[in-house]
């Protein structure tokens, strides 16, 4: 038997897996239900032929003709009769033979149909138990993937309004973004494991799917040709009594001879086929990555019903060696068995997929980027000798004295860099030997400081702000000292104090690495391009123009170096 023939049902019944089980189920019911009938018809029979049997032979008792033929005389007359009397005899071991034939042809349909039933029966259970596993699992990930995206958009509308709020209810607010934010990695990971568990699930249904089909088949087979077989011996049995009933038989083998089970399956699967197509993986969305939905409808359970050829189940299937017995239908699977090889999601502590400042990657926050390097640049350019307090305040500004090109203060170095667990990354990957790191590689330290270097940002904003009325603004004439410029090929005169839209120039910056932008709001650069920095953010991304295109956006500042 071929392949294609053998895995005719398991590449013919698929898109609605409800409708093609509720289909093979039902053809399988009616076979059996027609064993069973044959089943009683010839229990019928044969009760009938040996109840004729036993009347016949008291008949025959009864009548006494032995007696009566005994006692005439002798001569041809009574020999005849005496044959006759034995033909009746003849007649009752005959129909007795008949009705034993009749019982075993019963006994071996009946014992046929419980053995079918029982496989059949088996096999429904644990399509049915798969099934409705698989699609628990697919609410459950629509209800966790809803209450993602609404706790992601929550959090998106209390940033965008923090930006008209007073210093108060900016605290206030990212004391309940810090809650939010918790709440949100926490749904973001359990709807990660249910998308996992889904396409395990949907893998083990699909193998158990194409088993079970061809499961089916294989006893669609067995019982066509054990009905035929047995129909050829009922025809047998019935044909050694008279001329009729031989007559009668020999029609019913030429019948049985123009029938074909092949033919049969065909036709079947021809006329009530669902499809070849199954159902594909479910997709993750990770909404804090900056991920949304293809379809605006996703809350429908139909929304995922994206479909893939039959051609791409695995090519190691052989239907012709699956057994009658079930033995290669997949053991059921547990909820301890859920681990398979996939890409995990972005960690939490990795800064380049969940910038948990939600500030710099969305295109309505670029107005706010550019305000506060404004406000920066003005307290950076307070005059530099104008030594600090010594009171328990104690100003620490994120950006540098513009003679020294330092991100903070010598002598509060070690200070800052225990409390920015990132700064202290970023400069140790700078002096280490690495030939192309990958941009914020996961941190132990910066998951656990995270929430708290929110709250860093915001008072030294509002600490920033209190000297913006003694900001004198340099102007765009004014150079760097020759001595912080190593880069070959550039000139003091060729670095200019601000940018070509007049923002002033916090750092003067050469590329490492080549870098092409992943979103619209990132820059491009290559390796050794002179970037303009305008605007530092805590997750590491920094606002930068290109010197020589003029282009600005987004950079990570672990592939740039200040001259």
């Amino acid at each position: 038997m071929s392949n294609t023939f053998a895995g005719l049902y398991a590449s013919s019944f698929w898109n609605e897996p409800s409708d093609a089980m509720c289909l093979l189920e039902s053809q399988a019911n009616l076979g059996n239900d027609t064993l069973n009938k044959f089943s009683i018809f010839y229990k019928n029979f044969s009760d009938l032929e040996l109840e004729y049997s036993k009347k016949l032979k008291s008949l025959i008792a009864k009548s006494a003709l032995n007696d009566s033929i005994d006692k005439q005389a002798e001569g041809s007359l009574k020999i005849s009769m005496l044959d006759v009397v034995h033909h009746f005899e003849s007649i009752v071991n005959s129909h007795n033979k008949k009705a034993a034939s009749l019982k075993d042809l019963e006994n071996n349909l009946s014992g046929k149909y419980k053995e079918l039933r029982s496989k059949e029966k088996e096999l429904e259970k644990k399509i049915r138990e798969s099934w409705a596993k698989l699609e628990n699992t697919k609410i459950k990930c629509h209800r966790k993937r809803s209450k993602y995206a609404a706790i992601w958009e929550e959090i998106s509308d209390i940033k965008r309004g923090m930006l008209t709020l007073d210093v108060r209810e900016t605290q206030l607010m990212e004391a309940k973004l810090i809650k939010l934010k918790q709440e949100m990695i926490k749904l973001r990971s359990d709807n990660w494991e249910l998308v996992k568990e889904y396409n395990y699930r949907l893998s083990n249904w699909q193998q158990l799917w194409v088993n079970s089909c061809s499961h089916w088949q294989v006893m669609e087979e067995e019982r066509s040709r054990f009905l035929k077989a047995n129909i050829w011996e009922f025809a047998n049995v019935i044909s050694t009594n008279c001329v009729d009933e031989d007559q009668l038989a020999e029609r019913m083998r030429l019948a049985l001879q123009g029938s074909s089970t092949h033919k049969d399956i065909k036709r079947f699967v021809g006329d009530y086929g669902t499809g070849n197509e199954m159902l594909k993986e479910m997709q993750f969305v990770d909404y804090a990555k900056g991920d949304t939905d293809t379809d605006a409808d996703f809350m429908k359970l139909e929304a995922e019903v994206k479909r893939f050829s039959i051609s791409e189940l695995p090519e190691n299937i052989d239907f012709a060696k699956i057994l009658p017995d079930g033995t290669n239908i997949p053991k059921k699977e547990t909820d301890d068995s859920l681990k398979v090889s996939r890409k995990s999601p972005p960690q939490t502590n990795e800064v380049q997929d969940v910038q948990f400042t939600y500030v710099g990657k969305a295109k309505e926050t670029f107005n706010e980027i550019q305000e506060q390097a404004q406000l920066e640049a003005q307290t950076l350019s307070i005059d530099h000798s104008k030594t600090e307090s010594t009171s328990s305040y104690k100003v620490m500004s994120e950006y540098s004295n513009p003679t020294t090109r330092t991100s903070i203060s010598s002598h509060n170095t070690d200070t800052f860099n225990r409390g920015n667990p990132l700064k202290s990354y970023l400069e140790n990957l700078k002096s280490s030997n690495n030939s192309q790191p990958h941009p914020f590689t996961p941190i132990d330290e910066l998951s656990s400081n995270i929430f708290r270097d929110s709250h860093k940002r915001v008072s030294s904003s509002n600490r920033s702000s209190r000297h913006s009325s003694r900001s004198i603004r340099r102007s765009k004439s004014q150079t760097l000292p020759i001595s912080t410029i190593n880069s070959k090929g550039i000139t003091p005169d060729n670095l200019p104090s601000h940018s070509s839209e007049g923002y002033p120039v916090l750092d003067y910056t050469k590329a490492q690495y080549s870098y092409a932008a992943q979103i619209p709001e990132e820059l491009s650069f290559k390796k050794k391009d002179v970037l303009l920095v305008l605007h530092r953010q805590e997750d590491g991304w920094w606002f930068c123009e290109a010197l020589g295109s003029g282009d600005s956006g987004l950079a990570p500042s672990n592939y740039l170096i200040s001259l």
